[in-house]
């Protein structure tokens, strides 16, 4: 697809204009809205164990698969000279502009998750992978990173010309034509597509892309399988994942542990990753989601819900 940007003066209202054109005949008319990446902005603490409850297993579950995939992520820039990444496959380029630090902690989490080396706190999903890794979101002041649709959709081409066989999404925001078409574009091309559920609450709107047909969109849950609480809930969740308290890379070589959608997303790209052949083949989309089905844990009401989806993705699972 091609796509123009018209910047619009101090004096006119772009949805204003938007609609103006639209009443002319001209179509396929979106504003160049904000995603923003789906983290808390603080540390979560560790969560009170419900009652009963004496003991745990390890949190967050790790392991490695030695699949060797192509895995795509759109995100904030990853610098792959940070020692957690030292003999990693990481191609990185960035379609983003302005100050970087915030955008690039969280872009370098979630590379981390994906095929980061083992610490003593965590390990990359499948440390084998080569990460394609586009940058799309910087700095915003006070609020959280973000990314406008056009340098969204520049990143995904990227990928889809890159031959990724996956691509992570852990950030949301409002539904755009645009970025419809571009997802809807790439799912014909039988690329699956992961996406955080979004961070805006129980009563939150969806969240897009995790809206979008055909789109997994992942929750996150903590180490007791409770919903995160600003988790959002809908009928278009696909799976719950760990995504409380995940111990990712931060300043300094130290571990922060973080949470929301963003970090449960990460999860599902790996199981997804592990069912694709490495020779660039594609499975048929609809029937790797349901092998996943068919090794979740459900949670909540029997079946899918609009809290947990189908159930919560056990990590690595033997499919």
């Amino acid at each position: 697809i091609t796509v123009m940007t018209f910047e619009v003066s101090a004096q006119n209202d772009a949805a204003d204009i938007i609609n103006k054109l639209g009443n002319k005949g001209v179509t396929h008319l979106a504003l160049n809205q904000y995603y923003t990446l789906d983290s808390a902005q603080k540390q979560q603490k560790e969560p009170a164990p419900p009652a009963h409850t004496t003991t745990t297993d390890n949190w967050p579950p790790t392991c490695q698969s030695r699949k060797v995939v192509k895995i795509g992520m759109v995100d904030g820039m990853v610098n792959t000279d940070l020692p957690i990444f030292r003999g990693k496959h990481i191609t990185a380029t960035t379609f983003s502009s302005g100050k970087n630090a915030r955008a690039a902690e969280h872009g370098a989490a979630i590379a981390a998750q994906i095929v980061g080396s083992a610490t003593d706190s965590a390990s990359g999903l499948i440390p084998k992978a080569q990460l394609y890794a586009a940058a799309a979101f910087s700095d915003a002041g006070n609020t959280a990173p973000r990314g406008t649709v056009l340098a969204i959709v520049k990143a995904l081409d990227w990928l889809v010309g890159n031959k990724v066989q996956v691509i992570n999404l852990s950030f949301s925001g409002p539904d755009n034509d645009i970025l419809a078409l571009a997802i809807k574009t790439i799912l014909q091309h039988n690329i699956p597509v992961v996406a955080a559920a979004g961070n805006h609450g129980p009563d939150g709107p969806p969240a897009y892309p995790g809206a979008y047909p055909g789109v997994i969109a992942v929750t996150a849950v903590d180490r007791y399988l409770r919903p995160y609480p600003r988790a959002n809930h809908g009928h278009y969740i696909s799976f719950a994942a760990p995504g409380v308290r995940i111990p990712v890379p931060c300043k300094k070589g130290k571990t922060c542990y973080k949470s929301g959608t963003s970090f449960a997303a990460p999860y599902c790209t790996a199981q997804l990753a592990m069912l694709l052949s490495g020779d660039g083949k594609h499975s048929v989309i609809t029937d790797n989601i349901s092998r996943l089905r068919a090794i979740v844990q459900d949670l909540g009401a029997p079946g899918k819900d609009p809290i947990f989806g189908w159930g919560f993705l056990p990590p690595c699972s033997t499919l």
